[in-house]
């Protein structure tokens, strides 16, 4: 499968603004030893990401969820990750955002776009890249990165490690410009 690797560089200050929809709330979930699994959410693989937040995986302690909600119903998660040995590009600073889902029937209302530019104006700073890695047959998810501004920079592969997938790591196999996937450590 083909990824294209977008990325965001900037401080945040063009994308301030508030969502449309005066009803959605919008809140950014961190960890804490109790706080597992963000409100709302069952997926168990946060659980994982707890772990790898609190042993130290994470090469960073930025590990966050930001998390959209219409009447109190969760809508909308947007996870975002310090960099860890699936995404060796990364420099320390960095961020990737990850694990982006939408209830069905609160897509296409501007939810996902309002959750990255939320991410994206509280983690964005002089020197970090912020990194959004889409399948090339997402065309929504790729429509939301460039709508809120985020550059493509490459493209890119899913490898895989003593033959397994959940070991194995994201790569740029083609910049799209001189500096993609050149780590700044």
């Amino acid at each position: 499968m083909i990824f294209y690797f977008y990325s965001y560089e900037g401080d945040g200050s063009e994308l301030r603004g508030e969502p449309t929809d005066p009803a959605l709330e919008l809140e950014i979930w961190r960890p804490g030893i109790a706080k597992i699994l963000p409100p709302g959410v069952s997926d168990r693989s946060y659980a994982v990401w707890w772990l790898f937040h609190h042993l130290r995986v994470f090469r960073g302690r930025e590990y966050s969820v930001v998390l959209a909600r219409v009447g109190g119903a969760l809508v909308h998660r947007t996870g975002l990750f310090p960099p860890y040995f699936r995404f060796p590009f990364m420099a320390r600073e960095d961020l990737q955002i990850g694990d982006v889902w939408t209830a069905p029937e609160f897509r296409r209302r501007g939810i996902a776009s309002a959750a990255l530019r939320l991410a994206l104006v509280t983690c964005a700073r002089p020197g970090r890249r912020i990194w959004y890695i889409v399948a090339e047959d997402n065309t929504a998810s790729i429509r939301t990165a460039e709508k809120i501004g985020m550059q493509r920079v490459g493209v890119g592969e899913r490898t895989r490690r003593l033959g397994v997938g959940l070991l194995g790591a994201y790569r740029i196999t083609s910049p799209t410009s001189p500096s993609a996937g050149s780590p700044r450590e």
